[in-house]
């Protein structure tokens, strides 16, 4: 198995995580609860919260696109 680059591991895992929150979603978890959720585990503000989620979902559609 080839090594894979730091770099490579994290793209795989932020991919991982857009697709975790969008299967969350799909099952019927409202993002709200999640935010909520976040917010009590990390004690950060729902606006950060909401900001980390609408950029994974900005990432989630990049991953999408074809490299050119």
């Amino acid at each position: 198995m080839p090594v894979r680059s730091r770099g490579e591991d994290l793209v795989e895992n932020v991919k991982r995580i857009a697709e975790t929150l969008v299967e969350l979603k799909a099952k019927g978890l409202p993002r709200s609860l999640l935010v909520i959720w976040v917010q009590k585990k990390t004690r950060l503000s729902q606006k950060d919260i909401i900001s980390v989620f609408d950029a994974l979902a900005e990432i989630e559609k990049e991953f999408q696109k074809p490299i050119q």
